[in-house]
């Protein structure tokens, strides 16, 4: 079974990298939905190995 950690730093190599989620260039625009939600459940399942959260910070070109 494919997991969020089999996806790939590399846009172009995600379009098919999880069974269950298709991205692909051309998809049926019915999938459209459901790769969506899919991607919703990926990340849900990841949250537990980060203790239930997610960090982000936004900043501005110059502060790093």
């Amino acid at each position: 079974m494919s997991s969020i950690y089999d996806w790939s730093l590399q846009a172009p190599k995600n379009a098919n990298a999880d069974e269950i989620i298709n991205w692909a260039e051309g998809q049926p625009p019915s999938s459209v939905n459901n790769s969506a939600c899919a991607v919703m459940q990926r990340i849900r399942e990841y949250l537990p190995d980060h203790g239930g959260s997610i960090e982000f910070g936004f900043w501005k070109k110059g502060d790093v």
